[in-house]
């Protein structure tokens, strides 16, 4: 069973839990108090199968997208998928991440609009660690108009989000 986190985003702030907490801690979808974001027991109808975690939306009150494309059936879900849900009180998005397969301890950077670089070598935006798996100009960050927009700058075809 992978070892998944789901970072929610909202309202300019986000959140970050293990899913397995939020399945077991959900009733038909809804999330409890503890994990309600911003006050909101928000919709996120996500179970497991056999070692696979799947979402599927029963509800009439909310849509969701998922990587850009609508949630029309269930879905398996994988790590780096982008999710967003908007339901009666508003939208919010959701991001899967693995972290059994983070290489480096995570860490979480806001992002202005414009581009960030992201790399070993000092003066660097975001300076990530000095080891020899990670370039000296390693990655760029593109975000505009709510959309963020990676490129590989190191030409090896390894960047992990």
């Amino acid at each position: 069973m992978k070892n998944y986190f789901l970072v929610v985003f909202g309202g300019g702030t986000f959140f970050q839990y293990r899913l397995n907490d939020i399945i077991s801690n959900s009733f038909n979808g809804f999330v409890n108090d503890e994990f309600a974001f911003q006050g909101e027991n928000y919709y996120f109808p996500v179970g497991i199968e056999g070692e696979e975690y799947f979402l599927e939306d029963n509800s009439s009150l909310w849509t969701f997208n998922v990587n850009g494309m609508p949630l029309k059936e269930r879905i398996v879900l994988k790590a780096g998928d982008y999710i967003t849900g908007n339901g009666p009180e508003g939208s919010l998005a959701f991001l899967l991440v693995d972290y059994s397969a983070c290489a480096l301890s995570s860490k979480i950077f806001r992002l202005q609009e414009g581009t960030v670089f992201l790399g070993r070598e000092e003066g660097m935006n975001v300076v990530l660690d000095s080891s020899q798996s990670i370039s000296r100009k390693h990655a760029s960050i593109r975000f505009t108009g709510g959309t963020a927009i990676l490129n590989d700058l190191s030409g090896n075809e390894r960047v992990y989000v």
